[in-house]
């Protein structure tokens, strides 16, 4: 609901300015090893390519594997009669990670000086690899609705840390968003599906803006095997360039039971200003007027 260009590339450009991204999640706290992430984007339109670029930094880590990743994307906007259309790409590295310290076998032995797996397969230290992820999308808008789809992983992979297979499976995201106006309240239901053509799961939302706050709420699930939580969402506008965004998940599913919830809180800065708009036009000298 507050940054689009996260799951989709062809995002950028549409906030109208160079807008910049920073976010942290500390999801299911209380949990050993539980699932935290940090990333960074930033996205501008590009008047003179007819489109917008931007690129992502971020880095999640669940128990001993983490994963690292950088990306570059570009995006060409087409404008027509019935909205603006955007189709944009990604391109960029990852890096996993697993962390041999953290790990524990029933027949490893962990005595003082001694550490050992005792497993031929799992490494004892750090082990690392490298491969590249690319990411395909599109966005529409138009007074009435946005939609977004994009696909991660466009070619899915498996790749070798040390001897632990780590598959990077292929992401399907779908976003809709309808903006409604009542006075001088702003109110924006929207759904998301998620999937790895095997699983899906949603996230219906809707938030509601007046002045410089905002508030929303969110329900992330469809039955009884993808309930997972109700997302609680707050804002302000500090000022001219800055957004600060607090959301908390609460638990619906057996997982409430040993954790204390999710937390994530947002910052962005929009510099607010028309940048390279374009070069001015040649010069035609009117030989009337010499």
């Amino acid at each position: 609901m507050i940054d689009p260009y996260k799951l989709n590339p062809a995002y950028a450009g549409f906030d109208r300015s160079l807008s910049l991204n920073f976010n942290y999640r500390n999801q299911w706290t209380g949990l050993n090893g539980n699932p935290k992430q940090f990333y960074v984007n930033g996205h501008l339109p590009v008047y003179l390519l007819d489109g917008g670029a931007g690129f992502d930094i971020s880095q999640d880590k669940v128990g001993v594997i983490s994963s690292t990743q950088l990306g570059i994307s570009y995006n060409r906007v087409i404008v027509n009669a019935l909205g603006t259309l955007s189709l944009g790409a990604k391109i960029g590295i990852q890096q996993t990670s697993i962390d041999g310290t953290n790990i524990i076998t029933p027949d490893g032995v962990y005595n003082g000086q001694i550490f050992t797996h005792n497993d031929p397969i799992l490494s004892e230290d750090g082990s690392s690899a490298i491969t590249a992820s690319w990411t395909g999308a599109l966005f529409f808008r138009n007074n009435y609705l946005d939609l977004g789809l994009s696909i991660a992983n466009l070619a899915p992979s498996v790749i070798n840390v040390e001897n632990v297979k780590v598959a990077h499976n292929r992401l399907v995201s779908f976003y809709t968003q309808i903006p409604l106006t009542f006075r001088d309240i702003q109110i924006l239901p929207s759904v998301l599906i998620k999937t790895n053509l095997d699983y899906y799961q949603t996230d219906v939302s809707c938030m509601i803006k007046s002045g410089n706050i905002f508030g929303g709420c969110s329900l992330r699930g469809y039955n009884s095997n993808s309930f997972d939580s109700i997302i609680l969402l707050g804002g302000i506008r500090l000022n001219e360039h800055y957004v600060l965004s607090y959301s908390y998940d609460v638990g619906i599913n057996d997982l409430n039971r040993v954790t204390q919830g999710s937390h994530e809180i947002h910052i962005n800065y929009n510099l607010n200003k028309l940048i390279g708009i374009g070069l001015p036009p040649e010069i035609i000298y009117n030989p009337r007027n010499l």
